[in-house]
């Protein structure tokens, strides 16, 4: 089905297999799909070494991709994958129908994972799941995407705080949930 990840895998010279293939392996071989990151990562440029002072925190990116199949009553797929940045391998792989929504529930994160994520998985139980784990986020989100409070417990409105900065980069502290007053 997915013929575009059989050229792929033929043009990095990794694999030539066929479409049903992909799909099988896929669908049940995370390593498999791994090794062909690997490949590519190593054709790309490399894969370097970890720094021996390298923190000892987990740098993740997660993503979501639709495979299209072709012809019009083709079944779709979304492939959902965590990398782990420092490393330059696959952490994660989720393989589901094309109503697979992107989310962090997805992905087994904990104490001191740092998460790069993109505008799909800012929805605030997953967000609020992932912290709770122990995980720092660092999500793009759209302006009006989450409702996002101060410490004092207000609505925080990105557009007025961008308005009084006066750089071009910006850092503020909110939170997903007012916070409480007193213990």
């Amino acid at each position: 089905c997915p013929k575009r990840g059989v050229h792929l895998t033929a043009l990095a010279k990794v694999a030539e297999i066929s479409d049903v293939t992909v799909l099988i392996r896929l669908s049940y071989c995370r390593p498999w799909v791994e090794l062909i990151a690997a490949s590519l990562l190593r054709a790309w440029g490399g894969m370097g070494a970890i720094p021996a002072t390298a923190p000892r925190r987990r740098y993740y990116v997660v993503d979501a991709t639709t495979v299209k199949c072709p012809g019009p009553r083709g079944r779709n797929w979304r492939l959902h994958l965590s990398m782990v940045l420092t490393a330059h391998r696959l952490a994660h792989l989720e393989l589901t129908d094309d109503t697979g929504a992107e989310s962090l529930s997805r992905f087994p994160l904990g104490h001191g994972d740092v998460v790069i994520c993109d505008i799909g998985y800012a929805r605030a139980r997953p967000l609020r799941e992932a912290v709770a784990r122990g995980a720092d986020l660092i999500c793009r989100i759209g302006w009006r995407r989450l409702c996002l409070f101060t410490e004092a417990g207000e609505r925080f409105d990105i557009l007025t705080a961008l308005r009084a900065t006066t750089t071009t980069i910006a850092e503020f502290t909110v939170w997903l949930d007012p916070p409480r007053a007193g213990p």
